[in-house]
């Protein structure tokens, strides 16, 4: 895999995470419970995406995943 298909990956996971919790804020459901399972479920992935690339940087997947990206370059371009 690319650092493109790790952007993609990162920002799906973003875009997702937004979405679910803005609707669980609207809703009063445990919008805690579900980031610590999301970010749980990202931990795992990039374990598993770090095996499919030696120069795979996990740091900067985990942030641009949250929605934080470290640089301009890990921005999701649409």
């Amino acid at each position: 895999m690319t650092h493109k298909d790790f952007v993609l990956i990162a920002g799906a996971l973003a875009e997702a995470r937004n979405h679910w919790l803005h609707t669980m804020d609207r809703s009063g459901a445990d919008a805690e419970s579900f980031r610590s399972g999301l970010n749980a479920a990202v931990e795992e992935l990039s374990l598993a995406l770090r095996r499919t690339n030696p120069r795979f940087d996990r740091q900067r997947f985990l942030a641009a995943a949250k929605g934080e990206p470290l640089t301009g370059r890990d921005q999701v371009r649409s």
